[in-house]
């Protein structure tokens, strides 16, 4: 099975539930099932050339460590307001932008009761938004290609 690679320091039940007391809902179990197993990372070069993944993710960001975690991510973004989106907009602590495209456009996860655990693509640059997966499991499941 194909893996992220150069993932950040392993984080803890500790950290992890720290990290989610910035939130007012409850996270995904296969949200932290994720984290706990692997904190970031990105494809192997290798394995996206071979076609081993089926989105294209650029990478995962991290929680608690790294150049980037996903905390500060929620600092810079502040809100994500597309310009047509039956949800949106999202603000501060309503989302938890994870990973990354190759254009470094974020992936999200809504953490809106609306549209609770759905995961989307923000195009910044073009204010678009693009439902990707209904949930953390089924983006992971198309993710890996299980």
């Amino acid at each position: 099975m194909v893996e992220l690679v150069d993932p950040e320091r392993q984080i803890s039940n500790i950290e992890w539930t720290e990290f989610t007391k910035c939130f007012p809902v409850s996270l995904p179990e296969s949200f932290k099932a994720h984290y706990l197993r692997i904190n970031g990372g990105y494809l192997a070069e290798e394995d996206v050339e071979a076609d081993r993944w089926g989105i294209p993710v650029g990478g995962f960001n991290p929680i608690k460590y790294g150049a980037l975690p996903i905390e500060t991510l929620i600092n810079d973004i502040f809100s994500i307001s597309p310009a047509e989106s039956e949800y949106g907009p999202w603000h501060k602590k309503e989302f938890i932008p994870f990973a990354y495209d190759n254009g470094g456009n974020p992936f999200f996860l809504s953490l809106k009761a609306s549209d609770y655990g759905h995961i989307y693509l923000y195009a910044q640059d073009g204010d678009a938004l693009f439902e990707v997966a209904e949930s953390f499991d089924d983006f992971i499941r198309v993710l890996y290609r299980f």
